[in-house]
């Protein structure tokens, strides 16, 4: 039961144990491998979401609704959540200057 338990509590401290630092930005710009410029923003044709540029990938911030994402266009964050299928992430925390933002 002992085993059973810390088995519980090791994969349940490990499921948002991902943490990503990039930047936010336009899906169709990351997949370029670049950033969107500023004026993007306001086109309204670019689905928002981390660009990592260390690893050069977008993440689709699954449950981070676009309005968050376009108040935080072109800042880089940083992300602590759990990757799903594919490039989605589910966002625990969203880190950007002294703000942090719980979903």
């Amino acid at each position: 039961m002992r085993k059973v338990l810390t088995s519980i509590l090791i994969l349940g401290a490990f499921s948002f144990g991902l943490e990503l630092e990039g930047t936010i930005t336009g899906a169709g710009c990351a997949l370029k491998g670049m950033t969107c410029p500023k004026e993007h923003l306001f086109k309204g044709y670019e689905l928002l979401g981390l660009y990592d540029v260390k690893g050069k990938r977008f993440y689709y911030l699954i449950n981070v609704p676009q309005r968050v994402l376009s108040y935080l266009f072109s800042e880089r964050v940083k992300v602590v959540g759990k990757k799903l299928s594919g490039d989605s992430l589910k966002v625990k925390e969203l880190k950007v200057g002294g703000k942090v933002f719980k979903f």
